[in-house]
């Protein structure tokens, strides 16, 4: 009987083992199950998550963040293993990678093969988290993950996403190409997140107030006349996240400072980055 309950316990120890999440950086998420995929408000590293940082539903603007924890059983380069039996471990990471699908509101919206190469193999290879921004509007670098909410938003997303509740739904397979041939795996993790979308805001000039910008030494401001309105109305529309990435207006009428504004913590001594 004890030999009995001894095999018991250590196949149930290497089922649920599966299930639990044993890095360092990850312990204290371990009672999340393997095949989930959960969503932040806005990136966080892992040791620094916890688990009511997660979020079921959403006030999405154009200033929002968003970013994504995938739960995995174990790691990409099995599962491809398994598509491709015949591959050598190496090969892997050259022919497939994770496939991303997105449903709105039950409409597959985007399916995206990952190209390979990215995340890197280690990653591939060893990791059972995956956790990643989609949406970064200050510290955003175009990562892939942040590339693929681009595509999503470019091939469909960004019509749909009006004004109002939604459901976005994900799913991340496996996947490997072989012969000119994609074939896919069985799902690796899958989640879900109540939008409620707020993207068109109501632009009040009369609300905004611009700053009244002073003179650098030798560069006068300037006392020509100027339509405030529409000033008023950019700064309004860079406020709310209409146009992104911008930090400064400036203005400048016959060689005089006519208009001086900044965003995103800048100012007139900020050194700016023009390579974005």
């Amino acid at each position: 009987m004890k030999n009995v309950l001894l095999i018991l316990y250590l196949f149930l120890n290497a089922v649920l083992g599966a299930q639990v999440r044993q890095t360092p950086d990850s312990r204290h998420l371990q009672a999340v199950p393997a095949g989930k995929i959960l969503f932040l408000p806005s990136f966080k590293n892992l040791k620094d998550l916890k688990e009511n940082d997660f979020i079921s539903r959403y006030v999405f603007t154009n200033t929002s963040d968003l970013s994504f924890v995938a739960f995995f059983d174990r790691p990409l380069t099995k599962y491809m293993a398994q598509l491709d039996p015949e591959a050598e471990k190496d090969s892997l990471f050259k022919t497939g990678n994770y496939q991303f699908t997105v449903w709105i509101d039950h409409r597959e919206i985007y399916r995206s093969n990952l190209l390979p190469g990215a995340p890197q193999r280690k990653v591939q290879d060893t990791a059972i988290i995956l956790n990643r921004p989609l949406i970064n509007n200050i510290n955003g670098q175009g990562s892939w993950s942040e590339s693929f909410w681009n595509r999503l938003m470019s091939n469909g997303g960004e019509n749909i996403l009006t004004d109002g509740p939604h459901y976005l739904y994900m799913e991340i397979r496996p996947y490997v190409k072989l012969k000119n041939q994609v074939k896919t795996g069985p799902l690796m993790a899958r989640g879900g997140l109540a939008l409620q979308v707020s993207r068109n805001p109501v632009i009040d000039p009369g609300k905004i107030t611009l700053n009244t910008p002073g003179p650098y030494d030798g560069f006068p401001v300037s006392s020509e006349p100027f339509d405030s309105i529409k000033i008023k109305r950019l700064k309004g529309l860079i406020r709310e996240g209409i146009f992104k990435r911008i930090n400064s207006i400036i203005v400048i009428n016959k060689g005089k400072l006519q208009v001086e504004e900044y965003f995103n913590g800048e100012d007139r001594n900020t050194l700016h980055d023009p390579r974005w």
